[in-house]
């Protein structure tokens, strides 16, 4: 049944953060139409649905569950890109609100080129 509903759109995008990276694998698993992927902060656990399904892996240089040596175990190609943004911990957020704001900045930039992409 979903997948009846959700094959009648054009494109389909799953935007997942922490736990739910695994869950957009596990549904995408299920599925049998492209979609493209935007995992914030994943965890480990998410590395394998990311070399399977592709997708951009934003997450911070202070994050506490995925690190730069869990990021270092995606494997890189045309379709997968992987940006780490300084200072930025689990939340994509850093220790001072000035901060945190300009963080968001890069992140809304991040965002809208993601969802962009593609189109003329």
């Amino acid at each position: 049944m979903v997948q009846r509903i959700i094959s009648k759109y054009n494109e389909v995008v799953f935007i997942s953060k922490s736990i739910g990276t695994i869950v957009a694998g596990e549904v995408h698993g299920k599925l049998d139409i492209p979609i493209k992927h935007l995992f914030l902060t994943p965890i480990k656990d998410t590395i394998h649905y990311i070399n399977r399904f592709k997708g951009l892996v934003v997450y911070g240089s202070k994050d506490e569950v995925f690190n730069h040596e869990l990021a270092n175990q995606i494997k890189l190609d045309k379709g997968t890109e992987v940006i780490e943004i300084l200072n930025a911990n689990h939340s994509l957020e850093a220790d001072h609100a000035p901060e945190s704001v300009e963080i968001l900045s890069k992140l809304v930039g991040i965002y809208m080129n993601f969802l962009n992409e593609g189109r003329g």
